[in-house]
C-alpha cells in the first residue's frame, strides 16, 4: 500500500485515537484553541497537506499529529517539564494498546517528542510535524489560504 493512502483500518484507529485524546485536554475547561482539540484537528489536517508535497509515511504523521499536545495539560499543570518528550511516552503507551508494530510506534515518539520549535528533528516526518504545527500558531487560515493557493 501507498504510504500516501491510508487505509480502512488505519482510518478506523484514527478515528479511535481522536475519541481517545479528548480525555488528555484539560476537561471541564474551555476549549485552549492554541492548544487543544481544535489546534490538533488543525495541525493532523496540515500534516496532510504538507505530506503530499514533500512526503514521509502518512500513518506516521497522522497519528503524530493527532497525539503531538497529548501532555500539554500536565505542563501546563507542571506535572512534567516538556510536553513533547512526556507526549511521546504517552504515545507509545496509548500505540500498544492498539497493536501498532514497534517500528512505527518510534517513529511516530520520536516526530512528538522533536516538534517542538528549537528541535531539529532529523526525519521528514518529524519535520513535517513540527512545521505544521507552527503553521497553526501564526495562523491556520492565512497560512491554509496560502498553501491552498500554491496547490
Amino acid at each position: 500500500m501507498s504510504k500516501n493512502i491510508l487505509s480502512d483500518e488505519h482510518n478506523l484507529l484514527l478515528n479511535l485515537l481522536k475519541k481517545e485524546i479528548s480525555t488528555y485536554f484539560l476537561p471541564g475547561e474551555p476549549e485552549d484553541y492554541s492548544h487543544g482539540v481544535s489546534h490538533t484537528d488543525r495541525v493532523f489536517r496540515l500534516v496532510h497537506i504538507l505530506q503530499k508535497k514533500e512526503g514521509g509515511d502518512l500513518l506516521v504523521l497522522a497519528i503524530s499529529a493527532l497525539l503531538h499536545d497529548i501532555a500539554r495539560a500536565q505542563e501546563e499543570r507542571e506535572e512534567c517539564v516538556d510536553h513533547a518528550i512526556r507526549g511521546g511516552e504517552l504515545a507509545r503507551i496509548i500505540l500498544a494498546k492498539h497493536e501498532l508494530p514497534d517500528d512505527i510506534i518510534e517513529q511516530i515518539v520520536y516526530c512528538i517528542q522533536n516538534h517542538g520549535a528549537n528541535k531539529k528533528g532529523k526525519t521528514i516526518k518529524s519535520r513535517i510535524l513540527r512545521d505544521a504545527d507552527k503553521l497553526d500558531s501564526f495562523g491556520a487560515i492565512a497560512i491554509s489560504r496560502v498553501i491552498a493557493s500554491t496547490l
